[in-house]
């Protein structure tokens, strides 16, 4: 693979792709990513096909200014085929090792929260959900993983999330992954979970999302 450094915004309204004229500062693929506000972070990724060349660096594509600049401070380790959530302006990395790592991008702080001793999971995806990451899917050395594990920012411990199972077949492309939150505004019709019907005549319907539902 080639590490690119062009950057393509998708109109909603001409249904097209618009090549930009900024570009990454660093080119760079298979790169962890999480938005805040208007802010597209991109955690390390790889600069060549040779194993090894990963970065730990960290980039910001803002869309509101169409620029794109790599920040003064950095990750603590190289950083590929991971994935990163987000939780108001706190960033979660987590890495292929079992390393998390959580960034508040309003204070520029950094630290590593866990680190495990076993832990080899690639390609899988992340969101965050009331104080916890849940870790969803990827592969390991013993082939697909559709197990969804739950990552408590409390008490930094990882438990199964017996109760969630993933809806992919093992047909499904485990490379890639991504789990988005939309805001209410651009919901067109008011969203209510199952358990809300029986109390919706006594209370006033609302806009609602959820990842996990």
């Amino acid at each position: 693979m080639i590490a690119i450094a062009s950057i393509e915004k998708f109109s909603s309204q001409s249904k097209r792709w618009k090549l930009l004229e900024s570009e990454l500062a660093i080119p760079t693929y298979d790169a962890a990513y999480a938005t805040v506000k208007s802010c597209i972070y991109i955690f390390g990724g790889c600069v060549s096909a040779k194993v090894g060349v990963y970065l730990k660096d960290i980039q910001c594509f803002d869309a509101s200014t169409e620029t794109c600049t790599k920040l003064l401070y950095s990750l603590p380790f190289t950083q590929c085929l991971g994935s990163a959530c987000t939780d108001k302006n706190n960033v979660y990395v987590v890495n292929p090792n079992g390393k998390f790592v959580h960034i508040n991008v309003n204070t520029k702080s950094l630290s590593v929260l866990y680190e495990s001793k076993s832990a080899h999971l690639m390609s899988f995806a992340t969101a965050f959900y009331k104080h916890s990451v849940f870790i969803m899917g990827g592969y390991d050395t013993s082939g697909d993983n559709y197990n969804v594990r739950r990552f408590d920012t409390r008490n930094k411990k990882i438990t199964s999330a017996k109760e969630m199972k993933l809806p992919f077949t093992s047909k499904s492309n485990h490379l890639f992954g991504a789990v988005v939150s939309i805001s209410r505004q651009f919901l067109d019709r008011p969203y209510v979970q199952p358990e809300d019907t029986a109390t919706k005549r006594r209370q006033p319907q609302t806009s609602r999302t959820s990842v996990f539902p």
